[in-house]
C-alpha cells in the first residue's frame, strides 16, 4: 500500500494517519485472503506547527537525546 499526503502535521496527525492506513490495509488483505505487504508513506510537507514546538522540545527531544543512536533506528537485517 502506498499513500501520498500533500501536507501533514508530524506531531499530532502522522502516527494516527499511519495507524489508520495500516489497519485499513490489514482489513482489505484479510477480506481478499492475502498477506499484508509493505506500507509506503510519503508526505510532501511534513511539519510541526509552531504552537506545538514546546511540547516537541519538552517531550520528544528528551526521549531522543536519552536513547543511544543504535536504539533510535531500525536497521535492515
Amino acid at each position: 500500500m502506498h499513500t501520498y499526503w500533500r501536507s501533514r502535521d508530524l506531531w499530532k496527525a502522522w502516527w494516527l494517519n499511519v495507524w489508520g492506513m495500516v489497519a485499513l490495509q490489514k482489513l482489505i488483505a484479510n477480506a481478499l485472503g492475502i498477506g499484508v505487504g509493505r506500507y509506503i508513506d510519503v508526505s510532501s510537507s511534513l511539519h510541526i506547527y509552531e504552537r506545538d514546538w514546546d511540547n516537541v522540545e519538552n517531550h520528544f527531544m528528551k526521549i531522543v537525546n536519552e536513547r543511544p543512536y543504535e536504539e533510535r533506528y531500525m536497521w535492515p537485517k
